[in-house]
């Protein structure tokens, strides 16, 4: 006959007795891990403080990390970003607003718009590829009492702004038109295009314009990031009376598109604006009829275009994760206790597998069944 080794207490492998209290009992009624298979003998199924315990720490484990991740997908999603570059052929943007002041000293206490110094006039630029056309050149006029809002408050008080906006288009070299805007600043002379206006001296205005600088404002969209960008790109310029003065400014057309999150926002969201990217000093002689122009300022395109894809983790990969995660630990803890099962119970009944051998004739002495109960 069949002899057993053990005390009953031994027989599940990892089960240890009756359960002492009624929290233990309680967990065997969820036990997530009773569907496998343990042999019980006589009948006898025992709960399993192991088995319980292992449920309530893959509960608690599971539910703090969707409690994590759920706060970092509410207050900290930082989305992944890529990166491409696009050349500009073909598009056009109307310009930023900016703005125009000059300060006679250094100590930025006042700004002065005084056309008995120096005045400035803007231009709407068209160059065409091959010279199939002529340079073409359109005044967008010049307001010197401009009151530029999207500049936060400062001590400059008086600024010039073109009365209109133009146009920033094409690529210089690969464009069939190319489109820029030009701002230039000249000193008051009233033989030269200031009629009506009682200029200063040369002696003066060289004396004035010699002391300070030229500040030139951009617009930038300072939302247009997640994190805030200033409202503003400020540059500023010296006065040279014996040379021409040609400032080349690229600003760079910049496009995102996010991804939506499927909890805040549903649709894709595209935006574009236009940049500061760099400057370009150039330095040459007068010409003819250029003895009044202090300084030149060329606003145009950059040759490619950036473009960011935005793609915040959503809802449904939120989902997928905790999945991913809970299966990969579910199944650990399973793997865990079907070998602990074979193991460990075949190890303290050594004669079980050979069980069938013997088996009494009659056979309601002794009844065997496989339990999935933890």
């Amino acid at each position: 006959m069949f002899q057993d080794n053990t005390n009953n207490s031994s027989l599940a492998s990892n089960h240890g007795g009756h359960s002492s209290g009624s929290f233990i009992s309680k967990l065997n009624h969820y036990d997530l891990f009773g569907f496998i298979p343990v042999p019980v003998y006589s009948g006898q199924k025992r709960s399993s403080k192991r088995s319980a315990f292992a449920t309530l720490i893959f509960t608690i484990f599971i539910i703090c990390y969707i409690f994590y991740t759920m706060k970092n997908f509410l207050f900290n999603n930082i989305p992944k970003t890529s990166i491409e570059q696009k050349t500009i052929d073909g598009m056009s943007f109307t310009m930023p607003n900016v703005a125009l002041t000059y300060i006679p000293d250094m100590s930025y206490g006042i700004s002065m718009v005084d056309p008995t110094y120096f005045g400035v006039n803007i231009y709407q630029g068209s160059l065409f590829k091959g010279m199939k056309k002529p340079k073409k050149e359109t005044a967008l006029g010049t307001n010197y009492n401009c009151n530029p809002k999207w500049l936060p408050e400062m001590n400059f008080t008086s600024f010039i702004c073109p009365s209109s906006l133009g146009k920033l288009e094409g690529n210089l070299f690969t464009s069939d038109e190319f489109k820029y805007v030009r701002i230039d600043v000249f000193t008051c002379d009233t033989g030269k295009g200031s009629a009506g206006i009682a200029c200063k001296s040369q002696s003066e205005i060289q004396s004035m314009l010699k002391a300070g600088r030229f500040f030139l404002f951009i617009e930038q969209d300072s939302t247009f990031y997640d994190s805030p960008v200033s409202a503003f790109k400020s540059l500023f310029y010296y006065s040279a009376f014996d040379k021409l003065q040609r400032y080349e400014i690229y600003l760079q057309n910049e496009q995102v598109s996010t991804e939506p999150d499927f909890f805040f926002r549903f649709h894709h969201k595209e935006k574009e604006a236009l940049f500061y990217s760099k400057e370009k000093t150039y330095v040459g002689e007068l010409l003819p009829g250029q003895e009044n122009v202090l300084l030149t300022i060329w606003l145009r395109l950059s040759e490619e275009s950036i473009i960011s894809t935005q793609a915040p983790l959503n809802t449904f990969e939120l989902m997928e994760g905790w999945g991913a995660l809970g299966h990969l630990v579910f199944v650990i803890f399973a793997i865990y206790f079907y070998k602990h099962n074979k193991t460990k119970f075949y190890a303290r009944n050594p004669n079980f597998e050979n069980f069938h051998k013997f088996v009494p004739a009659k056979k309601e002495e002794v009844s065997i069944e496989l339990s999935t109960g933890r």
